[in-house]
Order: structure tokens, then C-alpha cells, then sequence
């Protein structure tokens, strides 16, 4: 027992999602109010759920026994919106998703919330199974979650970029470029983490000069977070595809990508490529695609974790963009 109280005080990543949760608070009766609404039941239980880094989450249940997931975000932007427009597509694509229930704003007198609460779906995240699961069951799971990220893709969209009128691009080839939109800002971010900004602009010539691999592209139906964190397992099989929030129309490798960059050395990619459907995805131009798109993330991820003044955000990111430089 005390050993893993230890390994939870020294997890840094752990430590600075406790602190960032313990400071958003909403209060309980706005919180019983919503859920009202949601579910026209009245809220018996409420569960604080210490997971992403963005929204205040709580797993509750009503009177009556719904059980339900409440997130609140205090963005200026919130995104729950086109989140729930990304879910729908995706349910109609016979996607496990969650129903969103309601989405509301409440104005309090020192700040504005954005409510999103969706159904709960009985499962529990792969990333906490890991320890627990033989590799045998782990290749078939990805395989599933290889053929559900099939019918994710399966979802033709009309433009790039998010879900919402905020967020679009007029091309694949302006949102990968976007860390050049973003370059006074990264260069600020660099010197709190000790990289090198020759790196950078080197990083970002590697991205232009191979603008002819997104021309093509035509905008599908994207994830965005398409990770082990959001695939919910009940009896060693996918129940749900959680979290959509950074859900956007692009080019299908970026989700391949995305997962490689965080669990590549837990997944392997081919695992993936199994279960999914259409192969013709896996050309010659694949692995340089996800090679690219993994030097994009950390590009975002530098400006991100460092104006999150998440120390171990910022560790994994300097550490897998000086590798991934290595590839060019």
C-alpha cells in the first residue's frame, strides 16, 4: 500500500493534474441544477474524476440511476459544441460513443462555465488496464480500436481544421504549417525548455518541404486524441471512444500519428493497421506522413505544455522532438 502512495507522490505528470484540478470548483448546487436538466432526476452522488488536463470532470449518479459524466471548461472558447457535432457523425458511422445530454453555459459573477453532460458509457480506460493485460488480448483490442478508427475516418467532412467556424483552415497544408503561424511563440516557449530555436526553424523547413504530401488531402472525420486514455474496455473488448473534443477534418494518417507519438513504444502501429479496414491508407508515403505529423505535434506540444507550466509535459516533449528530428 505504501509503495504505490509513493510512486503517486514522485509521478510529476500525476502531481500537476491534482494541482490544476484542485483549483476548479464549480459550485455543487450549479452542478445539481444541470444535471437536472439533463436527466430530470436529481443528482445523488458525485465522483471527482482527476484524468485530462483541460475540464473540471465528475462521474454522477441520479436518483433514478442514470449515470452520467459531467464536464465543465472555463475556455473562452469552449469547444462541447462541435465535440457533440463530431460525436453524432460518429455514432451514425456505428462508432461506441457517448450521447451528450445537454450542453449549457452559466455566467457566475467571476467567471463563465460551459457544461457538457453525456451518458456515461461502463468501462474502464485502457491505459489503467495496461498492467493487467497479456500481450495476446492488448493485439486484440488495438485491432478493434484499428477497425472503429475505420469508421471514424469513414465520415467525409468540408473542411480542415476543427469542427467549429473558429478553428478551420482553407487546406491540410495550412494547418500542418500552423507551428509557423505560431513561431514568436514557440521561440518565447523554447527558452524555458532548453531547446535550441535553430532547431525549431529546422523543424519547420522539414514541414515545408514536403508540402506536396498534403495537397491531396481531403478532409475526414479525425479524433484528435486517439489514444489508449479514451478507449473504454469492458471484458477485453471496446465499449466506448471517449473524448472528442479535439475532434477535426484532415488527413486519416494524423490520428495514426498522434497515438504513435504518446504509446509508440506500448502500441505498436501495426497493431493498429490490422484492424483497420482500408488499406490503401498504408502506401508508400505513410511512414514519412507520420513522421511528419509527430514533428508537428511537438512543435504544438512545445507552445502548449509550456504555457501549462507542466514540467513533465515539457521533459516528454523536448525529449521526443530532439527524436524525432533524428528521423530527417
Amino acid at each position: 500500500m505504501s509503495s504505490k502512495k509513493t510512486v503517486k507522490q514522485h509521478n510529476p505528470y500525476q502531481k500537476y493534474l491534482e494541482e490544476k484540478h484542485n483549483k476548479l470548483n464549480a459550485p455543487n448546487e450549479i452542478i445539481e441544477k444541470v444535471v437536472k436538466r439533463a436527466t430530470n432526476s436529481t443528482m445523488v452522488n458525485k465522483k471527482r474524476i482527476i484524468e485530462g488536463e483541460v475540464n473540471e470532470v465528475y462521474e454522477v449518479i441520479t436518483k433514478d440511476n442514470q449515470r452520467v459524466i459531467v464536464r465543465i471548461s472555463r475556455s473562452k472558447h469552449p469547444r462541447f459544441e462541435a465535440e457533440e457535432k463530431a460525436i453524432r457523425l460518429a455514432l451514425m458511422a456505428g462508432v461506441p460513443a457517448p450521447k451528450v445530454l445537454l450542453i449549457e453555459k452559466v455566467s457566475l459573477e467571476n467567471e463563465n462555465l460551459t457544461f457538457c453532460v453525456e451518458k456515461k458509457t461502463e468501462g474502464q480506460p485502457l491505459k489503467n488496464l495496461m498492467q493487467n493485460i497479456d500481450q495476446e488480448t492488448l493485439k486484440s483490442i488495438i485491432a478493434e480500436a484499428g477497425q472503429i478508427l475505420s469508421q471514424i475516418h469513414s465520415v467525409k467532412l468540408d473542411g480542415f481544421g476543427g469542427l467549429d467556424r473558429d478553428e478551420l483552415y482553407r487546406s491540410w497544408e495550412e494547418f500542418v504549417l500552423r507551428p509557423k503561424q505560431k513561431l514568436e511563440r514557440i521561440t518565447e516557449a523554447v527558452k524555458t525548455m532548453r531547446i535550441d530555436i535553430n532547431l525549431v526553424n529546422e523543424a519547420i523547413k522539414i514541414l515545408k518541404d514536403h508540402t506536396d504530401l498534403y495537397k491531396d488531402t481531403s478532409p475526414q472525420l479525425l479524433h484528435g486524441d486517439f489514444s489508449i486514455k479514451h478507449f473504454l474496455i469492458k471484458n477485453n473488448h471496446i465499449v466506448g471512444i471517449i473524448d472528442f473534443e479535439n475532434a477535426k477534418g484532415g488527413d486519416p494518417v494524423f490520428d495514426f500519428a498522434w497515438l504513435n507519438y504518446f504509446y509508440g513504444q506500448v502500441v505498436p502501429i501495426d497493431w493498429l493497421k490490422e484492424g483497420y479496414k482500408n488499406k490503401d491508407l498504408f502506401d508508400s508515403n505513410f511512414e514519412t506522413k507520420m513522421k511528419l505529423y509527430r514533428l508537428h505535434l511537438g512543435l504544438g506540444f512545445i507552445d502548449y505544455y509550456e504555457y501549462e507550466k507542466n514540467e513533465a509535459g515539457m521533459n516528454h516533449t523536448r525529449q521526443k522532438f530532439l527524436e524525432e528530428l533524428k528521423n530527417f
